[in-house]
């Protein structure tokens, strides 16, 4: 970190602090340093999402415990695989399943890449995060929305989409008790869902159908390509 940004910021050049955090919001000192934020000032991933003032958002590091909500869309690129892991308690699939998603997309054209999405409560099921990424959405959902390169691990359910146009390209999946690509059969728009180049390893019980991308209500059929099961 420069000198002078740590002597703006009440921070001493002289002592190796890049590894702190002293406002406690997950991000190191170097992270914030990196990420453009005040390492006095408690933050979290959605108030830099909220505050993007252009279509593509950099997030360097960072352990993120809220769940976070995409209104508007957005490319979000991790560097150094930031970790979103909410902490949550799911009990009541009619109530709370709602609030138990580690990212809401919530628009069209939303990318999601390099980022380890995974469940802070150390559990799978029903004693934690339900699903990864999730569109809300039981009928047609936001479309063209892209997850990449990442890594989703210890969660009930992985990627639930049902908008036309979505790829889940280059993802780890690991240790999920239901699923790792949902495509609901919803959509109408005759479009698929691409899978390609992800692995998918260690499942808990069952749902793995196929190639691994789950269809419902006689609906579309994903799109499957390169991909490694074990």
């Amino acid at each position: 970190m420069p000198d002078g940004w740590e002597v703006a910021q009440g921070l001493n050049p002289l002592v190796n602090d890049a590894a702190l955090n002293p406002d406690g919001d997950g991000m190191t000192n170097l992270e914030e340093y990196l990420n453009g934020t005040d390492p006095d000032t408690k933050e979290t991933l959605q108030d830099l999402i909220d505050d993007c003032s252009g279509n593509t958002l950099t997030i360097y590091g960072g352990i993120w415990t809220n769940v976070i909500y995409i209104t508007e869309p957005i490319t979000l690129i991790g560097v150094n695989w930031p970790v979103i892991c909410p902490s949550l308690n799911f009990t009541d699939w009619e109530t709370d399943e709602w609030e138990t998603t580690a990212i809401a997309v919530l628009a069209d054209n939303i990318t999601i890449r390099g980022f380890v999405i995974s469940n802070q409560c150390g559990a799978v099921g029903l004693d934690g995060l339900q699903y990864a990424v999730w569109d809300w959405c039981w009928e047609q959902g936001p479309s063209n929305i892209k997850v990449q390169n990442c890594r989703i691990h210890d969660i009930s359910g992985g990627v639930y989409l049902n908008g036309p146009g979505s790829e889940i390209t280059g993802c780890e999946f690991t240790s999920l008790k239901y699923f790792g690509v949902y495509a609901s059969g919803y959509d109408t728009s005759g479009s698929s869902m691409l899978v390609s180049n992800c692995v998918f390893r260690d499942w808990a019980e069952y749902y793995v159908q196929g190639a691994g991308v789950l269809t419902d209500y006689g609906g579309r059929q994903g799109s499957i390509c390169y991909n490694y099961f074990s």
